[in-house]
């Protein structure tokens, strides 16, 4: 089989070559683009495709890129937490601090109060002691007589008790009226010098 194989392609060879050149002879133009398109068709298939030359990123870049975002992304809400933490922080020393101003201001102004509370008395009782005198012996009086005589009382003064009762009860109504009038009087005064210290004390600058 082998012989015979070999003995035909000699003798079928020969004459294949023969009417090969007999056809490129009558139509060259044919056989040149034919050759063309042959030698074309196998230098496509003897070069490996280039992937990277692909138009657009490929998925690894895709994904790097989705990654890169991811983390910029979360580097910026860390940054906001951060901020927003230091706001809040001082939002609340700031409010602290105002809260102990003004605990401090009420407590200076109590204090003041009660200071200017006691000179004014002071005052009253350097300016007109006879007037706190008076009127202290006053109500004195007044609640003496108010009192219910005693049967000693009775026995040793008799009908005369209830005629001086009568006159020191009105004697001392008196005298209390006119100390509490002039009291009220002296009491306005230092209201009136208490304000006008308050109105310098708001109006001078800190």
């Amino acid at each position: 089989m082998i012989d015979t194989a070999l003995g035909y392609a000699k003798g079928g060879g020969g004459e294949f070559l023969h009417n090969l050149s007999d056809t490129v002879k009558a139509n060259p133009v044919p056989t040149l683009l034919t050759s063309i398109g042959l030698v074309w068709l196998m230098a496509g298939q003897n070069r490996r495709p280039d992937y990277g030359a692909t138009s657009g990123p490929s998925v690894t870049d895709r994904l790097a890129a989705k990654a890169s975002g991811l983390k910029q992304q979360g580097s910026g809400i860390k940054d906001k937490a951060a901020q927003m933490r230091h706001d809040a922080s001082s939002t609340l020393d700031n409010a602290r601090q105002r809260v102990g101003d003004s605990g401090r201001h009420a407590a200076d102004s109590l204090r003041h109060t009660a200071d200017r509370a006691r000179g004014g008395f002071s005052q009253l009782l350097n300016e007109q002691p006879l007037a706190l005198g008076a009127m202290g012996i006053a109500l004195g009086a007044l609640l003496a007589a108010s009192m219910p005589p005693t049967r000693r009382e009775d026995e040793l003064m008799g009908p005369s008790s209830d005629e001086l009762t009568g006159r020191l009860k009105q004697k001392a109504r008196e005298g209390y009226e006119m100390a509490s009038a002039e009291g009220e009087q002296l009491a306005s005064q230092v209201k009136q010098d208490l304000g006008r210290d308050d109105s310098q004390a708001i109006s001078r600058p800190h």
